[in-house]
C-alpha cells in the first residue's frame, strides 16, 4: 500500500523558526505533489513528536504505516491551508491531497482483520496539533483546552410539576373528532389518526426516480450535437441538468443548436487547453466567462426561468454559476476509459480490421494515448495516466470514440512545481519516462499498464504497447522543438492573462507554469539527445 520507508521520528523539540521556514519544509516534503510521509525531517520542523501521531493509531485500525502517512499529510493539509502553500505547489495542491487521503483511506479500511474509524476522526485528532505547529511558529501561546462541561445533575426535588404548567399553558389543544384524543393544533390533524408519513423511504424513492431521470436525459442527450461554443445568446435555453464530479460538477444546458457544458474555470486548466491546440492535440473547444460581465449575468437570469430536468439541480446550478470564472465548453459524448463500457469499446476496436477503416484501429488508438501522456508530462497534469507520476491515476478523464476523436483529454490542467527540489524530482522521472519510451518497458510504462488493466481489464499485446510508448516519443520529439514551443508558450500566456486579469492570481499562476515547461522540455530534449549519441 505504501511504499515509503518509516522512520521513527528523533524526540527532538526543535521547531522552524519562522513560517517561510516552515513551508519551504512543506515544499520540500511533500511526494509526488499531493502526501506527506511519516518523516523524521517533517515532524522535526513541526516540533511534533512520533507519540504525538502515533499515540493516535488505535491497533484495530490495521498496519500503523498508511494511517500515520494520512495523519502526517492531514497535519500538512491544515497547515497548508492555512499558510498559503499555494505559493509553491500551485493552486490545485488542495485537491489532490485530498484525493490522495480519500483513495489511501480506502484502500487501508480494505485491509484484512481492519477495523478503521471514520475520515473525521482523523480530521479532528490532527486539527490540536496543526494549531499547536502554527502557535509555535508565530511566536503565540497556543490556546488551552476547554475543558469538558459538566452534565447538571437532576433531582427530584428539582423536577417540580409546577416548573411545567406555564409552557404547558400556552399549547392551544384541540379534540379529535374521530378518537377523541387532544392534540396540539400546529400539527394541523390528528397524529393518531393520521400518522406521520416514513420519510426515508419515501426520499429514496424519490432520489432514485430522479437519478433515473437523469441517466435518461443524459442519454437521450449524447445523441445531440454541441452547440456552438461562441454562442453568446441565452434568452433560448430549453432546459439544463447538473452532473456531479471534480469542483462542484458540470452544468449542461440545451438550446435550439445543441447542448454546451458550463463549470468553474481556474486559469491552469484554461492554459492547458490553450497549450494542447497551439501543439496540435484535440482538446474540448472552451472560451472564458466572467461572472460581473453581461454576458454572465444573462446566463443566471434565463437559468433561473429554464427548467430543470431534476429538482435539485437548480441549487447544484447555482453553486456552479456563483464562481468567479466559468468555462463554456463544447459538449463531447463518448466513452470514458473505465469500466464495463471502456472494456467492450476497446475489444471491439481490437477486431476491428485495419484494412477496413483508415484510423479506427487499436494501434492508432494506443498510439494517440500516448501523445495525450507525452502532453500530460510536459504540462504535468497528474490526473490521468500515471507515466511519471505514483498515483493510480483517473483514466475517466480520458475520453474513447467520440465524434472528434479517437482518444480525447479531457479536465486537465497544467500543474506548476515552484520548489527547485520538487521540479529536480519530476525532471528526473519525466527523463526516465521519454528513455523507456525508446528502449522499452520499464517502471513507468509498467505502471501505465497496470492502470488501465485495473480500469479496463484489457491487459496491453506488445503491439499495443510499441503504439503507446511510440506515440509518447512523436510528440516529445515534435514538442520540444524550441522555436515552435517558445511561440506557444508565449501566446498561450498572453491570452490567459488577458482573460482573467489579476483573477486568481494568474499572472503569477502563468509565469510559474511557462517557467516548468520549459524546464521539462529541456530535460526531455536533453535525454532525446542522450539516446541519440548512445
Amino acid at each position: 500500500l505504501h511504499k515509503h520507508h518509516h522512520m521513527m521520528a528523533p524526540q527532538s523539540d526543535a521547531v522552524a523558526s519562522d513560517v517561510s521556514e516552515l513551508l519551504t519544509t512543506l515544499a520540500r516534503t511533500c511526494e509526488d505533489g499531493n502526501h506527506w510521509c511519516f518523516k523524521s525531517e517533517l515532524l522535526k520542523c513541526c516540533g511534533l513528536k512520533d507519540e504525538d501521531l502515533h499515540s493516535i493509531v488505535k491497533r484495530w485500525w490495521g498496519p500503523q504505516e498508511p494511517w500515520l502517512d494520512m495523519l502526517t499529510t492531514e497535519v500538512a493539509l491544515s497547515l497548508g491551508l492555512q499558510l498559503d502553500l499555494s505559493s509553491e505547489l500551485g493552486s490545485n495542491w488542495p485537491g489532490a491531497v485530498s484525493q490522495w487521503l480519500d483513495e489511501s483511506f480506502a484502500a487501508a479500511s480494505q485491509l484484512p482483520n481492519a477495523a478503521p474509524p471514520s475520515r473525521a476522526v482523523l480530521v479532528q485528532r490532527t486539527k490540536p496539533l496543526a494549531t499547536k505547529v502554527l502557535c509555535k511558529v508565530r511566536g503565540v501561546e497556543a490556546p488551552a483546552e476547554a475543558p469538558k462541561p459538566l452534565k447538571p445533575v437532576m433531582t427530584r426535588t428539582a423536577i417540580t410539576r409546577r416548573s411545567f404548567r406555564p409552557s404547558l399553558a400556552k399549547i392551544q389543544t384541540v379534540d379529535c373528532e374521530t378518537c377523541h384524543r387532544e392534540y396540539s393544533h400546529k400539527l394541523g390533524k390528528c397524529p393518531t389518526c393520521f400518522p406521520p408519513e416514513r420519510r426515508s423511504s419515501a426520499t429514496n424513492a424519490d432520489c432514485k426516480t430522479q437519478e433515473e431521470n437523469r441517466q435518461a436525459v443524459l442519454q437521450e442527450w449524447r445523441n445531440i450535437e454541441s452547440a456552438p461554443v461562441s454562442d453568446k445568446e441565452w434568452s433560448t435555453i430549453q432546459g439544463y441538468l447538473h452532473v456531479a464530479g471534480g469542483t462542484g460538477g458540470v452544468g449542461l444546458i440545451q438550446r435550439p443548436k445543441g447542448i454546451v457544458a458550463v463549470k468553474r474555470c481556474l486559469p491552469e486548466e484554461l492554459f492547458a487547453q490553450r497549450l494542447a491546440q497551439a501543439l496540435g492535440m484535440r482538446s474540448v473547444d472552451m472560451r472564458v466567462l466572467e461572472y460581473f460581465s453581461k454576458e454572465g449575468d444573462a446566463l443566471r437570469s434565463w437559468c433561473r426561468s429554464a427548467s430543470m430536468v431534476v429538482r435539485e439541480d437548480s441549487m447544484a446550478m447555482r453553486k456552479v454559476l456563483k464562481h468567479d470564472f466559468l468555462c463554456i465548453m463544447e459538449f463531447v459524448t463518448g466513452v470514458g476509459m473505465m469500466g464495463m463500457e471502456a472494456h467492450n469499446f476497446l475489444n471491439k476496436v481490437r477486431e476491428t480490421p485495419a484494412a477496413q477503416t483508415d484510423k479506427d484501429h487499436s494501434q492508432s488508438l494506443w498510439y494517440e494515448l500516448g501523445k495525450l501522456m507525452g502532453f500530460d508530462m510536459l504540462v504535468n497534469n497528474f490526473d490521468r495516466l500515471p507515466l511519471a507520476w505514483t498515483n493510480e491515476g483517473n483514466l475517466g478523464n480520458v475520453m474513447l470514440g467520440s465524434s472528434v476523436g479517437l482518444v480525447m483529454g479531457i479536465d486537465q490542467a497544467a500543474n506548476a512545481i515552484t520548489h527547485p527540489d520538487g521540479l529536480a524530482t519530476y525532471l528526473r522521472r519525466v527523463q526516465r519516462a521519454v528513455r523507456e519510451s525508446l528502449d522499452g518497458a520499464g517502471p513507468a510504462f509498467n505502471s501505465v499498464q497496470e492502470a488501465i488493466f485495473n480500469n479496463t481489464g484489457i491487459q496491453l499485446t506488445p503491439d499495443e504497447l510499441r503504439e503507446l510508448r511510440e506515440g509518447v516519443h512523436h510528440f516529445v520529439k515534435a514538442a520540444v522543438e524550441p522555436k515552435r514551443l517558445e511561440s506557444a508558450l508565449r501566446m498561450v500566456s498572453e491570452e490567459v492573462k488577458q482573460c482573467f486579469g489579476e483573477g486568481l492570481s494568474a499572472p503569477k499562476v502563468v509565469e510559474s507554469i511557462s517557467f516548468m515547461i520549459s524546464k521539462v522540455a529541456e530535460a526531455m530534449k536533453s535525454e532525446l539527445e542522450a539516446s541519440v549519441n548512445a
